[in-house]
């Protein structure tokens, strides 16, 4: 794939500025800053790629505090199909010789095959031949007659007017043009009189810069920071010594075609005419009888016109200090940290020279983080060990951006993996597996589950509360102390009943901690005193954790439409009073009688649809008997015996809704006689 080109200052020509600063960001923009001493008027012609021109166009910012306002020029890109309209031969869909000259009928020209000939064209016309090819002929009318010419005999054929040919090529050329990746030349016209220190800046793609961290473990709770940003110049410009900032964060960005000019289609609307005035005839009343609809036949065309007028729119410095064995004190960090707005850039002391298609690694970070050795016991990445990591706290102001973090602890210890990390946050980072550690899956407590039913503000609520425990036994072969962080996921309104300290809660998840102590009693850096913990373990000894929760869930019923069962449970269990204990004695009572008075209605219109399901069978058999046999009489007998069953069970039916309906509002009586005697 080709590399992007860039807005290039060609500092070999006789260039006034040069690329200065660039500073680079991780949504895919880069911003470049050119300046120069000049004196008097000057252009400054940057040459632009065309996948950078909307960019430029849309952030160029020009300084010259001691001139006039400055003036910019660049070559206009209209629509391809807009421009090969305007020729007088429109190439937009004439891919073919045969399809250009369908369009220059009439038009004189000159063409040679066995012989040169001079004519107009007639038209051109494709033959098929059953026995051959499909052949293209071209008509001309020559000062000896009409002449036929198969296009492909033909080595030669010209326009004998000059400006048809002209536009021919210019077409032609328009159509190379746009297909052209080349450079777009932007001319900056800077103007005034004296010697003046000028500048511009504008923003286009860049790929997005990258960092990589090196963590040193120390003994005393901190961890030595170093990081590296890595910046790609896939630029045709070589950066030299430059200044180079890189900033974490994302600001928004996005392109507008800027570049191509945009039309409008603006609707038309027709000049309104004035209505003539049809002369009378009074002698003759058919006269005024045929003049009368003219005035309705120009409202029409007034009406059309109107039709043809719709619309067609479519930081402050912060330098880090000692490192560990592992880090070379050599390496320091040649980038400053400043806020700027909403984010961060590491601006690099001394300036940076990038060749064209390079890449360079910059040191942008040494700094000293509280971190905390310890293990991660995920269960959701594996149940049988946890992974050795660290806790790390960003005590500073700055903010780091994601990347990859190779991981020393007196040697190569792993590869972590830092998210984006804001002052005043904590990351829990894991490098390798902790096989020193194992972990048991215990036994469980199965879920219990317990429902009462009470009388609440007129509502009959059930409450049903759930237990339940996660068991986790734990051991350690390690020589030194073991800090174990234990992640569970955090259920939403969920209760802990386990006891201890209360656990850290961050992200959706639970972290508990267990410390088992090594063999030989010494720490190793695990301190138990980062993170709470619930449950301690002496060496070679078998731990167990048990991590129980309680959730209460309610759930509201009116007390109308409640089922008799949750009332007589509210009337074994609830706090009554006599009053509040007879109305609901009744409505217990009402609500059993339209339980029994459902269950009969459901069963009336069941038994209905399979008399009809069976009436629907015999009509079908019927169409296919004989009139006079006993079988067809048998089934006008049936038909007729449900008939009678079915006028009884639409009477049953509707006595059960009647009385269903005087049940519900026997129901919806009591509820507010219970109201108001609360």
């Amino acid at each position: 794939m080709e590399q992007p080109r860039p807005i290039d200052n060609h500092p070999d020509s006789d260039q006034p500025l040069r690329v200065t600063a660039v500073t680079v960001f991780r949504n895919g923009v880069g911003q470049f800053t050119h300046e120069g001493t000049i004196s008097g008027d000057r252009e400054v012609r940057l040459q632009v790629a065309p996948e950078a021109i909307d960019d430029l166009l849309q952030s160029l910012l020009v300084a010259d505090p001691e001139g006039s306002a400055p003036q910019v020029r660049f070559p206009a890109k209209d629509p391809l199909e807009r421009i090969l309209a305007s020729y007088s031969l429109d190439l937009t869909h004439a891919d073919t010789l045969g399809q250009v000259l369908r369009q220059a009928r009439g038009e004189a020209v000159t063409v040679t095959s066995t012989e040169q000939l001079s004519g107009r064209i007639i038209g051109v016309d494709t033959v098929t031949d059953p026995r051959g090819p499909e052949q293209t002929f071209l008509g001309l009318s020559t000062a000896s007659g009409l002449r036929r010419l198969a296009l492909g005999d033909l080595r030669s054929i010209r326009f004998d007017d000059e400006q048809v040919q002209a536009d021919l090529d210019a077409a032609l050329a328009a159509v190379a043009v746009h297909r052209s990746r080349d450079e777009r030349e932007v001319v900056v016209q800077f103007r005034g009189t004296s010697e003046r220190r000028v500048s511009l800046a504008y923003v286009r793609p860049m790929p997005v810069w990258k960092t990589a961290y090196r963590l040193s473990l120390t003994d005393d709770g901190y961890a030595d920071l170093q990081g590296w940003a890595i910046v790609d110049n896939p630029t045709s410009t070589d950066l030299t010594e430059v200044s180079v900032s890189v900033v974490a964060g994302q600001p928004m960005s996005f392109t507008t075609n800027l570049a191509e000019p945009r039309h409008v289609d603006r609707p038309r609307v027709d000049p309104a005419v004035t209505e003539n005035v049809v002369p009378t005839a009074y002698r003759q009343r058919a006269a005024r009888a045929m003049a009368a609809p003219a005035p309705a036949a120009v409202q029409g065309e007034w009406m059309s016109s109107a039709d043809l007028a719709a619309p067609a729119f479519a930081a402050p410095q912060r330098v880090g200090g000692g490192w560990g064995q592992e880090l070379s004190a050599d390496v320091r960090p040649e980038a400053d940290a400043a806020q700027v707005g909403l984010e961060v850039a590491y601006t690099v002391r001394e300036p940076v020279s990038i060749p064209r298609y390079s890449s360079a690694m910059i040191p942008i970070l040494a700094e000293r983080f509280p971190a905390a050795r310890l293990s991660v016991l995920d269960p959701t990445v594996d149940a049988d060990h946890p992974m050795r990591g660290l806790l790390l706290r960003n005590e500073s102001e700055l903010q780091l951006a994601a990347g990859p973090v190779t991981v020393f602890d007196g040697g190569y210890a792993g590869t972590a993996e830092l998210q984006d990390f804001l002052p005043g946050d904590q990351q829990v980072l894991t490098h390798a597996r902790d096989l020193a550690v194992t972990v048991h899956q215990g036994d469980d407590r199965p879920v219990q589950r317990r429902n009462e039913t009470a009388l609440v503000d007129g509502m009959v609520r059930t409450t049903t509360t759930q237990t339940a425990a996660l068991v986790f036994e734990l051991d350690s072969t390690a020589a030194t102390d073991r800090l174990v962080m234990l992640i569970v996921p955090d259920v939403p309104g969920a209760e802990l009943l386990s006891v201890g300290p209360e656990p850290l809660r961050e992200g959706g998840q639970r972290r508990f901690g267990v410390f088992l102590r090594g063999r030989r009693g010494e720490s190793g850096g695990d301190d138990p005193e980062s993170i709470p913990v619930q449950v301690t373990g002496e060496a070679g000894e078998r731990v167990s954790l048990e991590i129980a929760v309680r959730t209460v869930q309610h759930r509201d019923v009116a007390v109308a439409s409640a089922p008799g069962v949750q009332l007589r449970l509210c009337l074994d269990h609830g706090e009554l009073t006599e009053q509040q204990r007879g109305v609901l004695t009744d409505l217990a009572q009402v609500a059993a009688q339209r339980t029994t008075v459902e269950q009969e209605l459901a069963e009336v219109q069941r038994h209905r649809g399979r008399i009809s399901d069976d009436q629907e069978r015999i009509r079908g058999n019927l169409n296919s008997l004989d009139h006079s046999s006993q079988l067809y009489q048998r089934y006008l007998a049936t038909l007729n015996g449900q008939e009678d069953e079915l006028v009884e069970l639409w009477d049953t039916e509707q006595q059960l809704g009647e009385r269903l309906q005087q049940l519900w509002a026997r129901g919806t009586d009591l509820a507010r006689q219970l109201s108001r005697a609360q």
